[in-house]
């Protein structure tokens, strides 16, 4: 019943739900000296999706370098725009950053004049917000211009710390010579199948028993609990249809037919050492698990939807039984071969996001209650990706439903092999940044016999490398965006408010922050402002401005305006997206992205190597 595929998750499950009664299976056995060097990270990253621990359903969060961000203010003016007083800054700040709306929606002065702003000054609202209406400026690019600066993108290499003990290459030839999709022969339920949470009940009460038998640690769960769960399950496969290939599709009905939910309880120390107390999981023998204890201690019914359809949405990332293979595992676009010391290909963060940011979507909120990180940095590339002018909002997540990483490669047009090796080497180190890999750290201390730095420096200087890493792919593809749609000027300039904001959630670049973060984000600024130079030499030779011009109008631009009836309107068309993507740019700017004061090139001058500010 349970393979090699399954039999690994028990030696993972030191840290998760424990379930060893299979841990003497003959290839367990033979496989367990390379195992052992790498079980932390096997058990931390393929074990049971967790989701909604205790403490998160409360929004706690561990604070750390790598999450910690810093607003300050400051003040800039221009002579080409009417500039607003200070005494605008709470009610337009709180419009920016508070209001879903589509751009017709004006809110009056005062609506929000009570309540304080974002800004933790509100200082900055000389710079956010001027008086006026809104007139979009076209622009465009020429074919030499745009051509110059993708050349000069693509050949600029980012260096990743470490980067030569990833192992891309191992990984990459064996992806190509070995992966294949099989036929799903253990299905009895097919895409053809009138499938209702009736049907889906009697299936899982079939698979249930005997799974019950063999492992007595585990309790049966009401036929109302079950179908609770069934019926979020109809709804989510007939949700996602349309983003699932055949294959993808096949795959999982195959995985409902042989779907096991029951109950356990995390809190016991037989079942669960690691003591992290959960709500459910989804585990890799394709059992959801609930703990009704800690279900029933949740504030509302919509606490205990999502956390049941956050582990639902799991259940595309797994492949079904007739793929299973003794050599490596599948998750969502995710790879983990057991023969490999490191793992590149493998990124826990993307399908836990994938799986937390479903749910957001589905719900239509910008509070991610786990996984709040990794769902920042799944965002960021969102954004990213839906610039490019082939691909709409939640490009990331819908990537994680068809297990292919080939479906990554190509949102983000990685074509050559270099290509793709710098994706990875982006994907790879987010993982290390949120997950902590030791794999990494065992395979250079193996290599060159010498102790590994501090993981705090490490993650610091992963993150600045990943920052210039996103700000190239933002660029590259805002230039193409403007080569083919009517893009204006305040689009521009309103994207990169948006996505300097969004890297303010990644990276310390605030200049308020003590000198020693200052000296650290150096290499990280002056790589993007050289970056953000070349894309405005780029619009200023292709419109016949001075790219002084372009800087001087990017530093007066705000992002709000306000008309002489007193309402607001953000300064931006955005006329070549639909509305449902300009509302997830919109979103982007809510209290999940903490406000920035500070333009980045306004901060720091690369010429002078100084400070500015």
């Amino acid at each position: 019943m349970i393979k090699f595929y399954n039999g690994i998750n028990k030696l993972k499950n030191k840290i998760s739900l424990k379930r060893l009664s299979h841990s003497n299976h003959p290839r367990i056995k033979q496989t367990l000296t390379k195992l052992t060097i790498t079980a932390l990270l096997v058990a931390s990253l393929t074990g049971c999706g967790v989701a909604n621990k205790t403490t998160s359903i409360q929004n706690t969060q561990t604070v750390s370098p790598s999450t910690i961000t810093q607003v300050s203010s400051s003040t800039s003016s221009s002579s080409s725009i009417e500039v607003s007083q200070n005494n605008y800054s709470l009610s337009y700040n709180r419009f920016l950053y508070d209001t879903h709306d589509t751009l017709d929606n004006t809110l009056s002065l005062n609506e929000y004049s009570n309540e304080q702003g974002i800004s933790k000054s509100g200082n900055n609202a000389d710079r956010r917000l001027a008086k006026g209406l809104y007139e979009g400026t076209e622009t465009t690019v020429t074919d030499e211009a745009y051509n110059s600066f993708i050349n000069y993108v693509d050949n600029e290499n980012v260096v990743y710390v470490y980067e030569d003990y990833y192992n891309i290459d191992e990984a990459l030839n064996k992806t190509g010579a070995t992966i294949s999709y099989q036929t799903h022969s253990h299905t009895d339920i097919t895409k053809d199948t009138n499938l209702t949470p009736d049907l889906l009940v009697e299936v899982i009460l079939r698979n249930n028993k005997p799974y019950l038998e063999e492992y007595p640690e585990f309790y049966e769960l009401s036929n109302e609990d079950i179908k609770e769960i069934a019926t979020y399950i109809v709804e989510s496969i007939e949700n996602n249809k349309e983003n699932l290939t055949d294959t993808s599709l096949d795959r999982v009905f195959c995985q409902i037919s042989n779907l096991k939910i029951v109950g356990f309880d995390s809190s016991d120390p037989e079942l669960n050492p690691g003591g992290n107390i959960v709500n459910a999981q989804y585990c890799s023998d394709n059992t959801i698990v609930i703990d009704k204890k800690q279900i029933a201690l949740l504030p509302n019914d919509d606490a205990k939807a999502k956390t049941y359809k956050h582990e639902i949405n799991h259940i595309y990332h797994r492949v079904c039984e007739d793929e299973l293979n003794e050599d490596y595992e599948l998750v969502g676009i995710s790879q983990l071969w057991h023969d490999l010391d490191v793992n590149p290909l493998f990124w826990r963060w993307h399908y836990e996001a994938a799986a937390e940011s479903m749910v957001m979507t589905e719900y239509n909120t910008q509070e991610a209650v786990v996984y709040k990180n990794f769902v920042n940095y799944l965002r960021s590339m969102d954004l990213i990706a839906l610039i490019n002018p082939n691909y709409k909002e939640n490009a990331l997540e819908i990537s994680s439903l068809n297990n292919n990483p080939e479906d990554l490669f190509k949102i983000f047009n990685a074509e050559t092999l270099e290509e793709k090796k710098e994706l990875i080497k982006l994907m790879y180190s987010i993982d290390y940044l949120q997950i902590e890999r030791e794999d990494l750290e065992e395979e250079y201390e193996n290599e060159t016999g010498n102790t590994f730095e501090s993981r705090l420096q490490v993650k610091y200087e992963m993150k600045k490398s990943i920052c210039v890493t996103l700000a190239k792919y933002f660029y590259k593809n805002l230039a193409e965006r403007i080569k083919n749609d009517n893009v204006t000027l305040e689009d521009i300039f309103y994207l990169i408010n948006v996505f300097e904001s969004d890297l303010n959630t990644h990276i310390l670049y605030d200049e308020a922050y003590d000198e020693s973060i200052k000296k650290e984000n150096i290499y990280f600024l002056e790589e993007y402002i050289t970056i953000q130079d070349n894309f405005f030499r780029m619009l200023a030779s292709s419109n016949n401005l001075d790219e002084n011009e372009i800087v001087d109008l990017f530093n007066s631009y705000a992002m709000v305006i306000q008309g002489e009836d007193g309402t607001y309107r953000r300064n931006v068309g955005l006329n070549w997206l639909e509305d449902t993507e300009r509302e997830f740019i919109f979103n982007l700017l809510t209290k999940n992205i903490t406000s920035f004061t500070n333009n980045i090139r306004n901060m720091y001058n690369v010429e002078s190597h100084q400070y500015t500010r």
